[in-house]
């Protein structure tokens, strides 16, 4: 029996495959028993191997069976196979690419930036960073753009926060069967204001941070998963200039991913990069080139 052979017959040992019908008291099957019985099965007839453990085969045994392609059947499994396989490798570089458009929007500030997430989603950024907002904190872009122009653009874009928030609103009363309140809508401006007023002068800065972290967790976490409706996915999706440069990179995104990592959130708007760049140091003794 070949070495690859061997490999695919202990990979699929290995796996979480169905090998035979246990009743309860039954015990475990062993490794070596799972081997024999997959050589077994392959020997009597690789077709039947096929449907039985095409699920859990990898792109290293796929030459194990490149002599049968010619039979139907194999011909078949081994496209399913195949397939299955293409799927998974296109899912994981769309996840790398997005990573990668991630760490970049975030180095760069605008898309990332409270005023910007806020447009995104004025209702959950109200529940969890406006309402603890100082005065100073409100005032901000009030008094930086002076100009008549940008305070009209500033008012017209703010009326629109309120909308889409008031919006929100109506909708999260709906999913909990209350009645409409249709005073919501003009008191928008007021409530934003007594919540700019209080500044959460009662909630810890322990409390607004990890608020805040967690807002910002959140946003990327909707941006990895496509959740941004109006951003075009597409100019990243099929774009491989969003391709890792080096292992270094992948392994970091590939620790992302697979475990749901999400410290790079929080501290601030460099943390994403900050962590891809501590993951790479923690993992560079451990990289296969």
């Amino acid at each position: 029996m070949s070495g690859q052979l061997q490999a695919m017959f202990r990979r699929l040992a290995l796996s979480p495959a169905h090998f035979v019908h246990q009743q309860r008291g039954d015990p475990e099957l062993s490794v070596e028993d799972k081997i024999s019985m997959a050589l077994e099965v392959y020997a009597r007839s690789p077709a039947r191997f096929l449907e039985r453990f095409s699920l859990h085969l990898t792109r290293e045994d796929l030459p194990n069976f490149e002599a049968l392609r010619e039979d139907y059947q194999i011909s078949f499994y081994l496209a399913q196979v195949e397939s299955r396989l293409d799927a998974h490798a296109n899912k994981k570089r769309i996840q790398n690419r997005r990573f990668e458009a991630l760490r970049r929007l975030v180095r760069d500030g605008e898309y990332f930036a409270d005023e910007e997430m806020e447009k995104r989603d004025p209702l959950l950024y109200e529940q969890m960073i406006g309402r603890y907002l100082a005065p100073s904190d409100c005032q901000q872009t009030s008094a930086e753009e002076n100009t008549f122009s940008a305070t009209l653009l500033r008012q017209i874009e703010r009326r629109q926060v309120y909308d889409k928030c008031a919006a929100q609103r109506q909708v999260e009363r709906d999913q909990m069967g209350e009645e409409e309140d249709t005073s919501e809508e003009e008191e928008e401006e007021e409530e934003e204001e007594e919540d700019c007023q209080e500044g959460g002068s009662g909630v810890p800065g322990e409390e607004k941070q990890r608020l805040r972290d967690e807002f910002v967790r959140i946003m990327h976490q909707r941006f990895l998963h496509g959740q941004d409706t109006e951003f075009d996915y597409s100019a990243v999706d099929q774009n491989d200039e969003y391709d890792p440069i080096d292992l270094q990179s992948r392994d970091a995104e590939e620790r992302y991913f697979d475990g749901e990592d999400a410290d790079f959130v929080g501290n601030s708007d460099n943390d994403a990069e900050e962590c891809m760049e501590n993951d790479a140091e923690e993992n560079k003794e451990n990289i296969v080139y």
